[in-house]
């Protein structure tokens, strides 16, 4: 495997794979049934992650508030990808077992290795 043709990527993500934390990509896929509805069933990928602060382009998005943070997500140990669909729930750490909203700017580097995004909290839902 050629640096160019995804080495980078897989070289990244053994070596700084022990420095990311545990974690989960939760989405939904939308599938068709037998009758033709529509259905949403949520998928569980895992992952390894970590949650810093934001960058300046995404203090300057549209929507950022204080509580937002930058989530990294190593693509090779990621099955797909990552949208703003997304939400990210690290296991272990500081953060662990807050869920995250991926919001925009979701940026991938040049050599694919990782995942960049806006990480927003999404809030508890209220026990009623």
């Amino acid at each position: 495997m050629s640096l160019l043709g995804g080495g980078v990527a897989a070289l990244f993500g053994e070596l700084f794979a022990p420095l990311y934390l545990p974690a989960h990509v939760y989405g939904t896929t939308e599938t068709y049934g037998g009758n033709g509805r529509l259905r949403r069933e949520q998928t569980d990928r895992p992952c390894r992650a970590q949650v810093d602060s934001c960058t300046e382009r995404m203090v300057a998005a549209e929507g950022y508030t204080d509580t937002d943070r930058a989530v990294f997500i190593l693509a090779d140990t990621l099955d797909g990808g990552v949208d703003s669909d997304c939400e990210v729930v690290v296991d272990e750490g500081p953060y662990a077992g807050t869920r995250w909203r991926l919001a925009a700017p979701i940026d991938r580097d040049p050599a694919g290795a990782y995942w960049r995004a806006r990480a927003v909290r999404v809030k508890a839902p209220a026990n009623g």
